[in-house]
């Protein structure tokens, strides 16, 4: 079910990542910047889903003090996203 709504929420190369970040993850905008960086140098949409929602459980529950604690975030799940 949340893999369906993933792939909803993904389509459009940006459209799916701006509506993921705002209704689920609650991030600024700036921060919502930093994270499409990112989501841009993934190539396929499904990468892009995997990608946000290992980085929507990684921010689940999180205050967030600062944009730089949002990029160790962001940065510590790219790893584990590229080497697993």
């Amino acid at each position: 079910m949340k893999t369906a709504r993933l792939r909803a929420d993904a389509r459009g190369r940006d459209g799916g990542v701006r509506q993921v970040m705002a209704t689920r993850m609650k991030l600024t905008d700036e921060q919502r910047d930093k994270i499409k960086d990112i989501v841009r140098l993934l190539a396929s949409e499904e990468e892009r889903q995997v990608f946000l929602e290992m980085l929507e459980r990684e921010l689940r529950g999180r205050e967030l003090a600062d944009s730089d604690e949002l990029r160790r975030v962001a940065e510590q799940t790219w790893r584990k996203f590229l080497w697993p």
